[in-house]
C-alpha cells in the first residue's frame, strides 16, 4: 500500500515523538517495555504496536534539529488512500492549470521562446469539448477539453528546461 499524505484531508501518518537516549535499538526496546502513562498495566509496545487504525507501524531512533535524541513512533493509517483519492482527483487539475498558467506568463514576460519547437496542447478538465484556441505564444497554446492529459507533461517540461520556477 502506498502512503499518501494530503494534509487538508487527514494526515497519512500519526507521529508520536518520545524522549530517548543512546545509540538506538536498545533504547527503542527499553521504551517499548516501559509502562504506558494511560493504563499502567500496558507497555508502550502493547498500547501502540497493535492499534486497529494502523496498517503499519515503525519505530526509529534519531536526533532532532537541536541534537536531542528521540524515539519516533509512526502509524500508517488504514484506509487513507480511499479518503485521499477523491480529494486528490479534485485538487490535481487546479494545481496543474495554475502551474501551466504561470509558466506561460513567464514565457511571455521573459521573451523565452527558445523551447517553442516542442509545441504543447494544454487541456482543462472543467471545460466543454470546444477545442478553441485561447492564447498563442509561438507554438504554445491552450485549448479546453474534458481531460487533463498534456498539462502535467507541459509543467514537467517547463520545470526541467526553463528558469521560470527559480
Amino acid at each position: 500500500m502506498l502512503k499518501r499524505n494530503l494534509i487538508t484531508v487527514l494526515p497519512a501518518v500519526v507521529m508520536l515523538t518520545l524522549s530517548g537516549c543512546g545509540n538506538g535499538s536498545s533504547e527503542i526496546t527499553g521504551l517499548k517495555e516501559q509502562s504506558f502513562p494511560i493504563g499502567s498495566s500496558l507497555t508502550f509496545e502493547q498500547a501502540l504496536e497493535n492499534r486497529k487504525a494502523c496498517a503499519s507501524t515503525s519505530w526509529d531512533f534519531k536526533k532532532d534539529d537541536q541534537g536531542r535524541e528521540i524515539i519516533q513512533y509512526e502509524c500508517g493509517l488504514k484506509g487513507i488512500d480511499e479518503l485521499n483519492d477523491p480529494v486528490r482527483a479534485q485538487s490535481d487539475d487546479p494545481v496543474l492549470i495554475s502551474s501551466a498558467t504561470h509558466s506561460i506568463e513567464w514565457l511571455h514576460s521573459e521573451g523565452e521562446y527558445s523551447h517553442s519547437n516542442s509545441g504543447f496542447s494544454l487541456y482543462m478538465s472543467s471545460g466543454e469539448n470546444v477545442h478553441e484556441n485561447l492564447e498563442k505564444y509561438e507554438s504554445y497554446y491552450l485549448v479546453v477539453d474534458p481531460e487533463v492529459t498534456e498539462l502535467s507533461t507541459f509543467v514537467k517540461y517547463m520545470e526541467e528546461y526553463t528558469e521560470w520556477r527559480r
